[in-house]
């Protein structure tokens, strides 16, 4: 429970900040080695990936800043594997 709160406390905090001035992010430069065009905002000790579409702000991966996207995405696929 602790966990989700903490998580839910931080994509609210990036939402809102995100939704003052979301186009003054930078694009993930990670991200822009695999083509895909993402922005992201470091928010305390975590990475916030995310796309807008028309005015629409979407929060695709939450990060800690330590590790990189492939290995995120690697553990990500082994998780839905287990499922």
């Amino acid at each position: 429970m602790q966990v989700s709160a903490c998580l839910k406390r931080l994509i609210d905090t990036n939402i809102n900040k995100l939704a003052l001035q979301p186009h003054m992010y930078p694009f993930s430069t990670q991200a822009l080695d695999y083509v895909l065009k993402i922005q992201e905002r470091v928010d305390q000790n975590y990475r916030v990936l995310f796309e807008i579409i028309g005015e629409l702000i979407f929060v695709l991966l939450v990060l800690h800043t330590k590790p990189d996207i492939a290995k995120a995405r690697f553990r990500h696929q082994v998780i839905r594997g287990l499922s």
